[in-house]
């Protein structure tokens, strides 16, 4: 018993059709979160103090439901590009009138929220651009400056 030659061949071909449409959707998935990022990138204005908590809203909506849970160093990497283009925008078209605003907005945009859980799941909070670039492993708390006298004191 022998298998047919042309069997075979229209068996690899539905078998590449199909790695073929998986590839397609993985990548439209990722270019669907990359325009997001550039989308909300473009219509980002900051004229008042409601605006600023509007933006530090959608940063904190996009992290977690295009970022958290996504492996890929690629969707990271596009999401602190955007950021780093957000603080851009702010810092360069503010006036003295919404520079403390601009510049609270910067320092969010950098350190984050901090209400997140920390462990990577589902509802993380944005922890700021500056955790995002951060490499290896983060230091210990005996490594860390100290800013409190009274801390200071008890770990001594």
């Amino acid at each position: 018993m022998s298998v047919d030659k042309g069997l075979l061949e229209a068996g690899f071909s539905a078998a590449e059709l199909g790695v073929k449409k998986v590839r397609q959707m993985h990548a439209k998935r990722y270019a669907d979160k990359f325009a997001a990022f550039i989308s909300f990138e473009a219509s980002v204005t900051l004229r008042d103090e409601a605006d600023a908590g509007a933006i530090e809203q959608q940063l904190d909506e996009l992290w977690t439901h295009l970022v958290v849970g996504d492996g890929r160093w690629e969707t990271r990497a596009s999401f602190s590009v955007m950021i780093t283009n957000v603080i851009l925008k702010v810092a360069s078209t503010t006036d003295k009138t919404n520079s403390k605003v601009a510049e609270e907005l910067v320092l969010w945009c950098l350190k984050g929220g901090g209400g997140g859980g920390g462990g990577g799941g589902e509802g993380e909070a944005f922890e700021g651009l500056l955790s995002i670039m951060a490499h290896g492993e983060p230091k210990s708390a005996k490594d860390r400056k100290v800013e409190s006298l009274t801390l200071s004191l008890s770990s001594w």
